[in-house]
């Protein structure tokens, strides 16, 4: 198997896919989402697959994450206040919900489906 190309350990990345869901271009609900929000709405939803292979479920059934503003502002390649908007144009959007959970605790965060 001389052609066979293994994926290395330190590959694994390069080769990994975000799925862009098609409504977030034409459901007219979500064209005016700008597109960090989009790439954002995208990488929260990549993070619903670690929430549920740990369980993080409310009593609800409902599952959610925990992404901080840190977090964000690292994969977006932004400030506080973009992310910050970025958030708020996803909630506006009925996308994305938060809980507070106290006092230096980090926010759960929900994702809604797409429309």
């Amino acid at each position: 198997m001389s052609n066979f190309h293994y994926t290395k350990k330190a590959t694994v990345y390069k080769t990994q896919f975000f799925k862009f869901p098609a409504a977030l271009l034409y459901a007219e609900k979500y064209r005016t989402l700008s597109d960090k929000a989009k790439i954002a709405y995208m990488a929260l939803q990549d993070r619903l697959q670690f929430s549920v292979s740990n369980s993080w479920v409310d009593a609800d059934d409902n599952v959610f994450f925990i992404y901080t503003i840190k977090d964000l502002e690292s994969i977006l390649n932004c400030g506080h206040s973009t992310v910050v908007k970025v958030k708020h144009e996803l909630e506006e959007a009925g996308l994305l919900a938060q809980k507070q959970m106290g006092l230096h605790q980090p926010n759960h965060l929900y994702l809604a489906e797409l429309e």
